[in-house]
């Protein structure tokens, strides 16, 4: 019986040593890749490095467009059906199309659980000003604030795909069914957009 003990807490002792540099040997392996991955980053960091520009067109581009945006200037809108070339209405409008699902405050809000010593900070829902609160999934919806003959600004929904030009333009079917934009400016820009002429 002794044999078998002793047995047994050799066979214990040679497992837990194997576990331990099988661990050891994995924990090693993991450094080793760490350590060659640092040195080839610091390696291309310094062959290539990341540029440093004095001037992005991409951030003037987003800056104008926010501004043109903001500002709500005059835009032209079409709204497309599903598996129909040609608009189904268009529009003078102004500004961008705003999603369904855009909210002017915040949908969550964060309360301190005392729960029962301590507790932590939670996140939950938060009432839109509307009074209802959002899925926080947004909509298959757009809102474009078009204007009618008099000038007067409405709103128009839509769930399908819209499309805003910042120009007053018009729609051409023949050009789009000969496989051309169907989309005729017959005015100037309404934005000054810069770009690299």
């Amino acid at each position: 019986m002794r044999k078998i003990i002793a047995g047994l807490v050799a066979l214990t002792a040679i497992v837990g040593l194997s576990a331990c540099s099988s661990q050891g040997s994995s924990t090693n392996t993991v450094k080793s890749e760490q350590k060659k991955q640092t040195a080839i980053t610091q390696q291309l960091e310094q062959n290539q490095p990341i540029p440093q520009l004095k001037y992005s067109q991409l951030r003037q581009n987003l800056i104008e467009i926010k501004t043109a945006e903001a500002k709500g200037v005059q835009t032209t809108t079409f709204f497309f059906q599903m598996g129909d070339q040609n608009p189904v209405f268009s529009c003078p409008s102004i500004g961008a199309p705003i999603d369904a699902g855009d909210q002017l405050t915040n949908p969550n809000q964060i309360v301190h659980d005392g729960y029962p010593n301590g507790g932590a900070a939670l996140t939950i829902d938060q009432m839109d000003p509307t009074g209802e609160y959002s899925t926080g999934n947004g909509s298959a919806g757009t809102y474009s604030v078009c204007l009618d003959g008099s000038g007067n600004e409405f709103a128009q929904y839509w769930e399908g795909q819209v499309m805003t030009v910042f120009a007053p333009a018009v729609w051409d079917p023949a050009a789009a069914a000969a496989g051309k934009s169907g989309i005729k400016l017959v005015g100037k820009p309404t934005f000054d957009f810069s770009g690299n002429h």
